[in-house]
């Protein structure tokens, strides 16, 4: 009833910790699942019997639940006498929110696949983030109180990146991180099971965290969470107000070398700096609402200078023709 990362596991609220909670589980189960069934079916059939809806769409808006459970999913209790610097992670006492959120809803992590052992990889959690925001709410905030604190900490051990064969600190401070952790080991206590490349020097993690922030505020409407998180997204920019990648795989597409301006980060980036503009209106930061608007100003006329040749023929033909085999894309 254990987790290698601490705690133990969420069902223990609920059926106790002792030799007798399994049957106690299996019994729940057995008499509540023809009632569970019930509640899939209703809450589907409004998407199952739209007609307007086309089968691809309703296939995949159910069928993409999978990454909740499929490759690995953990749900932990957080107990109240937990240790900010222990079991919460270094980064909590600046995060005056964290603990009474971990305590309520629990500390939750999926794993990105079966072949990918690492928890909350956050590069693609960025998608799969919808999924739990508009079904489980408080597990995302709980998941981004995590992250958050996650940037805070750092671990100065040196690992060897498999892919140019640098050497760099496992995990950098002030950046988001790859994962909280490989399950065989400590997750949330050893971040950045992945070794690939070395992350800290990845365009889109940051931005993905900003705009998750907003997002979620923006569904929630948790002015706590909001202000507690609202110190981690600030961050700074060069001269043109545009973000431009590094010459070598520094993005989630970690085989596609990328430099200079590229419409997927700047894209993003200039959608991480507009919500800047909106949260430094929302908490009254004037300081950083001018300064986010001059740098969105400048973003926007770069990206448009520097990644749009003016031919719109090719985008069109690609709308008239979408490309047959839709998994390439």
């Amino acid at each position: 009833m254990f987790f290698a990362g601490g705690g133990m596991l969420r069902y223990t609220r609920y059926f106790g910790c002792e030799g007798d909670s399994a049957p106690a589980l299996c019994q729940y189960g057995l008499t509540h699942y023809h009632d569970w069934e019930q509640q899939i079916h209703s809450w589907q059939d409004q998407i199952l019997q739209d007609g307007n809806l086309p089968d691809w769409y309703k296939s995949a808006l159910f069928n993409e639940l999978y990454f909740v459970a499929d490759g690995g999913t953990v749900w932990l209790e957080v107990p109240s006498d937990a240790a900010e610097d222990e079991l919460l992670g270094i980064g909590a006492k600046d995060l005056p929110g964290m603990k009474s959120i971990l305590q309520e809803y629990g500390r939750f992590a999926y794993l990105e696949g079966q072949e990918y052992r690492m928890y909350n990889t956050y590069d693609v959690h960025f998608y799969a983030s919808f999924a739990l925001i508009m079904l489980w709410p408080q597990l995302q905030i709980s998941l981004q109180y995590d992250m958050a604190a996650a940037v805070l900490t750092e671990d100065q051990k040196r690992v060897k990146y498999l892919m140019d064969g640098s050497r760099a600190p496992v995990k950098t401070k002030n950046v988001v991180p790859h994962d909280v952790g490989d399950p065989a080991d400590e997750p949330w206590q050893k971040l950045n099971a992945y070794v690939i490349h070395d992350t800290a020097r990845w365009k889109d993690l940051n931005i993905k965290f900003v705009l998750q922030v907003y997002r979620d505020f923006h569904i929630t409407r948790s002015s706590s969470y909001l202000k507690d998180l609202w110190s981690i997204c600030k961050f700074d920019v060069d001269g043109d107000g545009l973000i431009e990648n590094s010459g070598f795989a520094d993005q989630t597409y970690d085989g596609w070398v990328m430099t200079g301006p590229s419409s997927y980060c700047g894209g993003l980036w200039l959608a991480a700096v507009c919500v800047m503009c909106h949260m430094a209106e929302i908490l009254g930061d004037s300081a950083i609402h001018e300064k986010y608007s001059t740098i969105l100003s400048k973003g926007k006329e770069a990206f448009e200078k520097r990644l749009w040749n003016g031919d719109r023929s090719a985008a069109e033909q690609d709308v008239k023709n979408p490309p047959k085999n839709h998994a390439n894309f």
